[in-house]
């Protein structure tokens, strides 16, 4: 109030002086006269917030951990206030997400292909909010809604020629938990590269049917441990556990593949790598969008060029060859020079 009077004086003054309105050169813009201190500090910064909803645990070691950790990456690396929902009914999604965005969330993220619908959903209703879904195809469906999916065949050409080259029995397993699209997709390059690497090796499908049944995932490994099958490509978030163990109680000298999160510590010998796919990394992306006003409404693919697709820690089981000839092609995919169209090809899919 004492600097809006001393203004009006000052104009008053200068209105008797001159006797007419002043240039605007001659409107004073200075310091007031006072005493008190203009605050000259910058804005406050927008403090974003982001929530997730997950169908599974958090802390799964695996697909979920994954989606935890980038919303661990959201908050120390862009400054996102976060919060989560995990072991989600399918029938709770659309309630679950739209609590959050009657509380102000800006970004609403949901994990897996189950999503897509109950985001579409929301996303209609709350216009002001960015969605995200990871591992679906639901971008674009909305104005603000996005979507990734990891890019098919990188991984599955990777470790279907990791498969090839370790196996002694010439069989190699398969074990999925849901006959997804993402999943199928990976599951027909191996079916392809493992043959290409190894002509005399084939590969046995089995998908369990369960994301959270572990005892299931394990008696199903069992199966084809007892059929001869040596090296098992898993992908069953928490699933892949039972897998491990049924290699470790095992007779057969048989190794486990990992997907999706970095399997290598669950049995440093008996689990070759992992074909990590880095939601935090993807989740990273998403959130720069949003925070730098760039938000792309589709559904983008996110592979080894973009630094999503990882290879994980190797066993020393892996002859270094063999380890050396599969981080060459990823290092190809990565600058460029060896290309899907291109794997196709040469495996025989095209």
């Amino acid at each position: 109030m004492k600097k809006v009077i001393s203004l009006l004086l000052i104009a008053a003054l200068s209105l008797a002086l001159f006797g007419c309105a002043p240039p605007e050169d001659v409107i004073p813009d200075a310091e007031p006269e006072t005493g008190e201190e203009v605050n000259t500090d910058e804005p406050a910064t927008k403090k974003f917030k982001a929530g997730l909803v997950l169908t599974g645990p958090a802390l799964d070691g695996g697909w979920n951990q994954s989606a935890y950790d980038g919303l661990m990456a959201l908050e120390s690396e862009l400054g996102f206030e976060v919060a989560y929902t995990d072991n989600i009914k399918q029938s709770d999604d659309e309630a679950i997400i739209r609590e959050y965005a009657q509380q102000g969330y800006d970004l609403i993220i949901g994990h897996g292909w189950e999503y897509g619908e109950a985001l579409a959903k929301v996303a209609a209703d709350f216009p002001d909010v960015y969605f995200a879904q990871n591992g679906g195809d639901s971008g674009g469906s909305m104005p603000n809604l996005t979507s990734g999916v990891f890019r098919s065949y990188e991984l599955g050409y990777l470790m279907g020629q990791l498969a090839a080259k370790m196996t002694k029995t010439n069989k190699v397993g398969f074990i999925g938990a849901m006959e997804i699209p993402t999943m199928v997709a990976e599951v027909d390059i191996l079916k392809y590269a493992v043959p290409y690497f190894n002509p005399d090796a084939s590969v046995d499908v089995i998908y369990t049917g369960s994301w959270v049944d572990v005892a299931k995932a394990k008696e199903t490994a069992k199966v084809l441990l007892e059929s001869d099958v040596d090296v098992i490509i898993g992908i069953n978030n928490t699933c892949d556990a039972g897998i491990i163990q049924a290699i470790e109680e095992s007779d057969k000298d048989a190794y486990f593949i990992g997907w999706s999160g970095d399997w290598n510590a669950a049995n440093p010998e008996k689990v070759l790598t992992s074909g990590v796919q880095s939601v935090k990394n993807l989740m990273v992306i998403v959130g720069e969008m949003v925070v730098n006003d760039n938000f792309v409404a589709e559904s983008v693919a996110y592979g080894v060029p973009e630094n999503c697709q990882l290879l994980g820690t190797w066993s020393a089981s892996v002859p270094e060859n063999i380890k050396a000839e599969i981080v060459a092609d990823w290092e190809a995919m990565n600058d460029g020079s060896l290309t899907i169209e291109q794997i196709k090809e040469m495996v025989g899919m095209e």
